[in-house]
């Protein structure tokens, strides 16, 4: 089974679309509301937050520690109009508490093994495992989602709100 599959905090639609993809773009507030935006490798937790990896001193870090409020979209580049599909979501981010830290390796780890390999640093260059030292885990606790698709018909969407029973689907 996928890390996402046995997922049920998330609707079905949503863990799959994430499932199929590996980078999402982050947008964060700095300060005088600037808007910035970065893209990221990520990872589902069990309990469907999304996690990232990012080095401390990157403008996105920097916004998260002031406001943590963000928006992310995740899609394929490089599509026909009529195969368009992708995610918009916000949500609040902050970094991961320690206590996660394992559960949160094991899911970014199996998604994507190359960095599973800095356990032995033969294998890989200095470079990321130099990188991999500076950076920090960030959780994204998603409040709304959007599905776009396309090959449903021109312009589908279905949209979820996180309630205090879970998702309920609003559009």
């Amino acid at each position: 089974m996928s890390q996402l599959g046995a997922n049920a905090s998330l609707p079905h639609e949503v863990a799959r679309f994430l499932e199929e993809h590996t980078t999402l773009a982050l947008a964060t507030v700095g300060p005088s509301h600037t808007p910035a935006v970065a893209p990221l490798f990520y990872a589902v937790l069990p309990e469907g937050d999304i996690v990232f990896l990012s080095e401390r001193d990157t403008e996105h870090a920097y916004n998260l520690e002031r406001s943590p409020e963000v928006a992310l979209s995740i899609y394929k580049d490089a599509q026909p109009w009529q195969r368009i599909r992708g995610m918009q979501a916000k949500g609040y981010a902050e970094r991961l508490s320690p206590s996660r830290w394992p559960t949160a390796w094991r899911a970014y780890s199996s998604r994507f093994p190359f960095v599973a390999e800095t356990q032995n640093a033969d294998a890989l260059t200095g470079q990321l495992v130099g990188a991999l030292t500076k950076a920090r885990w960030y959780v994204v606790r998603l409040m709304w989602i959007r599905l776009i698709d396309n090959t449903r018909g021109f312009g589908w969407k279905a949209e979820w709100q996180r309630t205090p029973k879970g998702w309920e689907r609003i559009r």
